[in-house]
């Protein structure tokens, strides 16, 4: 009968939506768990960018702390060598002179 056609046909596209809302239930799991994927890849991504920023900043605040005692230990250097280069001369002078035949 006309009824049971009708019902027949409600059956028939209840069971094409109830096979597309598990198709969709599935994509939903499965972009789900991609997503759950990328935000721990993401999450690791970032405290490894962190702890290179760590460590680099570390290695920065080193290098600038020896290149600080470096250019120190350098002005000190240049110190001495102008006081070496007066004592020298004083000491060349002071030799010239008592080294000249006394007349």
């Amino acid at each position: 009968s006309r009824r049971e056609a009708e019902l027949l046909q409600c059956a028939e596209q209840l069971e094409i939506a109830r096979a597309k809302l598990a198709e969709a239930q599935g994509l939903l799991g499965a972009l789900r768990a991609q997503d759950s994927q990328r935000g721990g890849a993401l999450s690791a991504a970032a405290e490894a960018a962190t702890r290179m920023h760590d460590e680099h900043e570390e290695e920065v605040t080193c290098l600038s702390e020896k290149l600080r005692q470096l250019i120190e230990e350098n002005s000190d250097l240049k110190i001495m060598c102008r006081q070496q280069s007066m004592d020298l001369k004083v000491l060349t002078a002071f030799v010239a002179e008592h080294s000249a035949p006394s007349a």
